[in-house]
């Protein structure tokens, strides 16, 4: 066992793959977030950089996975939050309730725009498939 940094340093000058992983969203970090509605850390790419004490040149990469819609637990803006059926469907249908508390999480429609703009992915792909297609899809309809 030893400490992390200066076997991150190491993989580095050795031309090592690294995989880092991320959590939270971008409408949680602390200086592009919806504040004071964040959490106390970066949650983008680059905040693996200050994060991990390394040079932005060393990010050759960034794949990023996210939910095909937005969930927010708690107070804060929530521009594209859905009020209607469709959320109580979101909420339903993705499970969308605390793990510790059990309290229903607000659901709405992700903006990719939003998403593009402030993450700067190089790829995505999206964990969990929107369960409003989902239920399209079992009627039948496309």
């Amino acid at each position: 066992m030893r400490e992390p940094f200066g076997r991150l340093q190491e993989a580095l000058h050795n031309q090592e793959h690294i995989v880092l992983e991320g959590a939270q969203a971008a409408l949680l970090d602390t200086d592009w977030g919806t504040y004071p509605y964040c959490t106390a850390s970066n949650t983008l790419a680059g905040g693996a950089c200050a994060g991990l004490g390394i040079a932005p040149r060393w990010i050759q990469r960034v794949i990023g996975v996210a939910k095909a819609y937005t969930t927010r637990v708690g107070s804060g803006p929530m521009p594209t939050e859905l009020f209607d059926a469709a959320g109580k469907t979101l909420l339903e249908a993705g499970q969308e309730f605390g793990t510790v508390t059990g309290r229903p999480r607000r659901c709405g429609r992700c903006c990719p725009r939003r998403r593009r703009s402030i993450r700067r992915w190089s790829s995505g792909a999206a964990t969990t498939p929107s369960p409003m297609g989902a239920r399209r899809h079992s009627r039948g309809t496309s």
